[in-house]
Parts: C-alpha cells; sequence; structure tokens
C-alpha cells in the first residue's frame, strides 16, 4: 500500500487527491479521490473535531472494504493451516495501523505486543476470556502501610480505584466511613471504624476475581425470543441491585447454563447523598437498578436484559393506575423495562417459601428464561446489605 497523502509538516495533516492504488500481490485496486480545494487554515485547526471531514478523510486515504475483504481471501490461501481467528485479529491490527498512518500517528515497539492471550491495560490484566486485576496493585495494596495524612489516604484510594471494578458490589458500603476523612477541616488520624474499613478494603481486593467475558450473541438470542414469543433459547444478561441504607451495588452478569452459576461481568457501586439515605428501600432499590442498567447500556450495549428484584411493589409497577405512582419512579421504571427489558420479582431467602400472589411477580414465561439461580442472587444481595 503506497505511504499516506498526508503532509505531516503541518499540524494536521493536508489531504493530496488524485489516483490511489492498493496491491495485492498481481491484483490492483484502484480508488479514484475527486479533487478537493485544499482546505484554509481554520479547517485545517478544526479537521480532527469534524466528524463528516474525517469520513472523507477516510474514503480518500484508506482502502475501501472489499480491498481488505480480498486481502482476507489471499491470506487464508497463502496459509491455509493459519487460525482463522489470529488472521482475524492480524486484519484488525493492519486497519489500525493504516488508519494511524492517514492521520500521521505512531505506536511505541516498547509496548507492542501481537496476538497475545492476555496483556497488561491499567491495572487490569485482559485477555480472551475476562479481566483479572493486576496481581502486583494487589499485593501493593494489601501491604500498604499505615495512614495518617489526607494525602496518604488519597494515594490510597487512587490506588483501589486501579482494581475497583473487581471490588464487588459492596465497595461503596465498607468505604462510607472513610467519606468523612475527605471533607474540608477532617480530623485525622483515621479513627478506630476508619482504621478498620481501610482493613477491610485491603481485604475486599484479591488477586484472583474474573470478569468474565459477555456472550453477545447468546443475549441477543435470549432476547429476541421473549420478545418474538419463541421458545426459550440462549442466555440473557441479568441484573440486581440493593440497598445498605447509605450505599447502593449492583451486579450484571450471565449464568453459566440454564439454572446455574452467576457469571459476573460487571459491578455498580456508590453512596447515597444524605437526602437519598431517607427514601424508603423500594425507592432506593428502584434507583440502584436504574443506575445499574445505566452502567450495563455504557459498558455492553443497549441488548434487552432480565432485571431482578426481591421487592414485589417494584415488580406491580407496570399493572398499578398512573395516578398511584409517583412521576419519577415511572421514569425511573420505564428506563429499567426499556427497548422490552423484563423486571422480574425474585423473593429474598425468608421469602422463598411463600407463594407469589399476583400476577406482576410472574411475568408469563418466566420459568422458561434460562437464568442463574436463586441462591446467587441472594449471595450477591447478602454482600451489599453487609449481612
Amino acid at each position: 500500500m503506497q505511504s499516506s497523502p498526508y503532509s505531516t509538516a503541518r499540524a494536521l495533516p493536508v489531504l493530496d487527491p488524485g489516483i490511489h492504488e492498493y496491491g495485492l500481490g498481481e491484483e490492483r485496486i484502484t480508488v479514484i479521490s475527486p479533487p478537493e480545494e485544499e482546505p484554509n487554515e481554520d479547517t485545517i485547526m478544526h479537521l480532527i473535531q469534524d466528524d463528516e471531514l474525517i469520513s472523507e478523510l477516510h474514503a480518500y486515504t484508506m482502502p475501501p472494504d472489499h480491498y481488505y475483504d480480498r486481502l482476507a481471501e489471499l491470506w487464508s490461501e497463502w496459509w491455509p493451516e493459519a487460525d482463522p481467528e489470529l488472521l482475524e485479529h492480524m486484519m484488525s491490527v493492519l486497519i489500525a495501523f493504516d488508519t494511524a498512518t492517514c492521520f500521521a500517528m505512531s505506536f511505541g515497539i516498547a509496548k507492542f505486543a501481537l496476538a497475545q492471550v492476555e496483556a497488561k491495560l491499567v491495572g487490569e490484566i485482559v485477555g480472551r476470556h475476562g479481566r483479572s486485576p493486576n496481581p502486583a496493585i494487589v499485593r501493593a495494596i494489601k501491604k500498604w502501610p499505615p495512614i495518617y495524612t489526607l494525602k496518604q489516604l488519597q494515594e490510597f484510594l487512587g490506588t483501589i480505584n486501579y482494581v475497583r471494578p473487581h471490588c464487588g458490589p459492596e465497595y461503596a458500603r465498607i468505604a462510607d466511613p472513610l467519606r468523612a476523612l475527605l471533607k474540608p477541616l477532617a480530623e485525622f488520624p483515621p479513627n478506630e471504624r476508619q482504621l478498620q474499613a481501610i482493613e477491610e478494603l485491603k481485604e475486599l481486593v484479591i488477586e484472583h476475581h474474573h470478569l468474565c467475558v459477555p456472550d453477545e450473541a447468546a443475549a441477543i438470542e435470549a432476547a429476541n425470543a421473549w420478545l418474538s414469543g419463541a421458545p426459550p433459547a440462549g442466555r440473557p444478561y441479568e441484573t440486581g441491585a440493593d440497598t445498605s441504607g447509605y450505599a447502593i451495588g449492583g451486579v450484571c452478569g450471565q449464568c453459566d447454563k440454564d439454572n446455574g452459576k452467576l457469571l459476573p461481568l460487571l459491578y455498580f457501586t456508590a453512596h447515597l447523598a444524605s437526602h437519598q439515605m431517607h427514601w424508603h428501600s423500594f425507592e432506593q432499590e428502584l434507583w440502584g437498578l436504574l443506575n445499574v442498567k445505566r452502567e450495563k447500556n455504557k459498558q455492553l450495549g443497549r441488548i434487552p436484559c432480565i432485571n431482578h428484584t426481591d421487592h414485589a411493589n417494584l415488580a406491580r409497577l407496570e399493572n398499578l393506575d398512573l395516578a398511584h405512582i409517583e412521576p419519577k419512579h415511572y421514569r425511573w421504571f420505564s428506563e429499567v423495562v426499556e427497548g422490552g427489558s423484563l423486571l422480574l420479582h425474585r423473593p429474598g431467602l425468608s421469602a422463598l417459601h411463600k407463594r407469589p400472589d399476583g400476577l406482576s411477580r410472574n411475568v408469563e414465561g418466566r420459568d422458561q428464561l434460562s437464568l442463574a439461580k436463586s441462591s446467587e442472587w441472594i449471595g450477591y444481595r447478602d454482600r451489599i446489605r453487609g449481612i
């Protein structure tokens, strides 16, 4: 492939339209770019922020899609015994490098790792099977020296933030006593309750925790099944949340099999503001479900999911008269079940022996869904509540 038609002598590259040829062995693919006037200085300074211009740059300087399609076919012919997943990975790397070349970007070779099963990434070990905390950071946290000042506390909490995604849904509950130390005019050194919170945070960090890789195909298959009324299939994303009265926590996961173990994909944990602590537990849990759903959408996309609650009143919201629902509760509930997601009631341990009363607790076909077993969700609720 010819070099990028950009000039690197300026702050941003200048387009050089014309005829671009891309070689594939004896084959040639020609792309003719229409002539363009050289952009003025104002356009150059804002080029990278203009989505339309970026699309044009890609069209004029990047090989077309059929170039990469044909190249993938040739690779399969040249290396018939190569792992197809490796070839797909190499194609993604090639496209990324071509894009970087178009924008005159370079990468440091010291950090380049090709075809790795797992690699370090900002406090985590990320691989094809999921994400784990960096063992070196975990060991440093567990051996952290005594904390006497605000700066030392900030350094400790800042380091934990690298592995916080692996600290579970109870992080905010355990860290709550330390909030007072982060306010102006806080008294140091920490008191006994705050020192205990620091030690519990150290215990919360473990080396062998694992956030699994989401199976998007299984989640889409499951959602399509219940939305179309087809027989149950796939494994849906499942979310749940609970409250300790002063913090909320939640988890999003996917079962490994029907009525099997819940494989955690992400956690959410947050402190409640002083006025939120006075909310009814019904309201706190709905707020928790809403935040978990938003985090799930941010990290995993808007694939419909199953939301679990042990508050029967939350599952009844769908059937209540609008006059009996607070507007904010209706907005929260609508966001939780948007896109065809379901809100199911799964009773807590003390209520498992009771017969559910009301159709709102039993969405039609609930027992035919492939979900994680109830004991998995009971365990997460106990952790969030601190039981």
